[in-house]
């Protein structure tokens, strides 16, 4: 959850629709006024129905579903690079930001999961 000012209202959900997919959301917008409105649905509608407003004004809170449950060590039995590469060609992530990602998973250093990447070695 976090707000967002409305001139950067659309950016940031086409970011989400890139980075996370097409998840489901809620934005609030003016809540507890008097024109409060709450539109829900998934990252895809929102952006649509927003694109089609002429004019976005008004205090914005953003509601994100989380990330879906993997199934235990789903990503760290996959080798290292491959599992680099997976993210970057499923979630248009460059090489450094999959390589974090994947230091995450794995709950290794980003410089150990980098030199594990270069050297070809596998970390589980």
């Amino acid at each position: 959850m976090f707000f967002e000012a409305p001139h950067r209202i659309v950016a940031t959900f086409e970011d989400i629709l890139e980075l996370l997919g097409d998840r489901l959301m809620a934005l609030g917008r003016e809540i507890t006024k008097v024109h409060e409105e709450f539109l829900r649905g998934n990252c895809s509608e929102l952006l649509a129905t927003l694109r089609n407003r002429p004019r976005l004004q008004g205090e914005m809170t953003v509601l994100i579903e989380g990330a879906p449950k993997a199934a235990p060590g789903a990503a760290t039995s996959v080798p290292l690079r491959e599992r680099v590469n997976q993210l970057m060609n499923e979630g248009k992530l460059g090489r450094m930001e999959a390589l974090k990602s994947v230091a995450r998973e794995r709950k290794i250093s980003k410089s150990q999961a980098y030199r594990e990447y270069r050297s070809g070695s596998d970390s589980r």
